[in-house]
């Protein structure tokens, strides 16, 4: 599917982000066992993983914390509130407070897989820590 002017005007970051992937011939490695990898090949699909069995679920608050932070202090997040409002008085408030709330709930709901960025000439990927995770048949697995 080609990118329309549209997703440039709706989604500028992740089109900034599409576009310098592709202009750096950036790659992606996924650090696994390698029966995993061999079962992602072979199936032609990812699985991922609920946040609430990651080894620091409190990852998950943290980001939340960072996303209401940035809503709530943010030029940005002025312009979202103020566009909820146009819709409805007070939208805002009630839609984001219902968010902030339900935090300890939704994330029973939210799945993660983690892949790392590098550029092609960095035959071994930069993130050595998550070597670990792959045990003694792990590694960098690149796509």
């Amino acid at each position: 599917m080609a990118a329309t002017k549209l997703d440039y005007v709706f989604f500028p970051y992740h089109m900034c982000q599409v576009d310098r992937v592709i202009n750096d011939e950036l790659c992606f490695s996924h650090y696994t066992q390698a029966a995993t990898a061999l079962k992602i090949i072979q199936n032609q699909e990812i699985w991922l993983r609920n946040v609430m069995v990651m080894n620091d679920v409190k990852e998950f608050e943290h980001g939340k914390d960072l996303l209401c932070n940035l809503i709530e202090n943010s030029i940005e997040g002025k312009a979202l509130k103020d566009a909820f409002n146009i819709l409805a008085p007070n939208l805002f408030d009630e839609v984001f407070g219902n968010f902030k709330d339900w935090g300890f709930f939704i994330k029973n709901d939210q799945f993660i897989s983690c892949f790392s960025e590098h550029l092609p000439k960095d035959e071994l990927g930069t993130l050595s820590m998550w070597r670990a995770y792959g045990g003694r048949s792990g590694g960098l697995y690149r796509f």
